[in-house]
């Protein structure tokens, strides 16, 4: 991982460290948890939180799929989800706190604001603050990557279908707090939609 996306999202050395012998993070999978990571770096400035609050969301984003990489079997849900949580917990954590919040992104990125989610049920501010800013830069990003349009219209749009689904599948102070950030969306400062593609 490069210093400069490092620096852009905030990772402790220790984070970095762990990330080491994860994938290379240039696969199609990795790249999405690279744009995921950044734009949930993007949301936790648009809410405010601390800097070990985004850092710890960053990291957890990028380890949120963690069960898709470990195989390539067609695992869908919260079936991979389980398995990334049971990765993670194998993981040599220094931070107890990280280890937390990366294994409740990836069992808990099913989950909706309005308790209609999986596997829990969970609702509103029962589910963890990074599990609901995972999930809306998750959706994001896959909304943007879907997009044949130019970059500036696929935002747009994504921007537009996240807020027709706040208040039921998102928080909408994440999504809210996203689109706070549409300018740094738009200059992509980070150059990880340029970049990855």
């Amino acid at each position: 991982m490069s210093a400069l996306i490092s620096a852009v999202l905030g990772l402790t050395p220790q984070q970095r460290e762990l990330l080491r012998p994860c994938p290379n993070l240039t696969n199609g999978a990795s790249r999405h948890a690279l744009r995921a990571a950044w734009v949930a770096s993007l949301i936790c400035i648009g809410l405010g939180t601390s800097s070990t609050v985004r850092a710890r969301t960053a990291f957890a984003a990028l380890t949120h799929d963690v069960g898709e990489f470990a195989t390539r079997l067609a695992l869908l849900g919260w079936q991979s989800a389980s398995l990334g949580a049971a990765l993670l917990m194998e993981m040599p954590f220094r931070d107890p706190t990280q280890q937390l919040v990366s294994v409740q992104v990836a069992l808990g990125l099913h989950e909706c604001w309005d308790g209609t989610g999986r596997p829990l049920g969970l609702r509103r501010h029962q589910i963890p603050l990074a599990v609901r800013i995972v999930a809306v830069a998750d959706a994001y990003d896959h909304l943007v990557a879907a997009e044949d349009a130019l970059y500036a219209e696929a935002v747009l749009r994504a921007l537009e279908s996240l807020r027709g689904r706040s208040g039921s599948a998102f928080d909408p102070d994440c999504v809210e707090a996203l689109a706070g950030g549409i300018g740094r969306l738009l200059r992509d400062e980070a150059g990880l939609y340029r970049m990855t593609g």
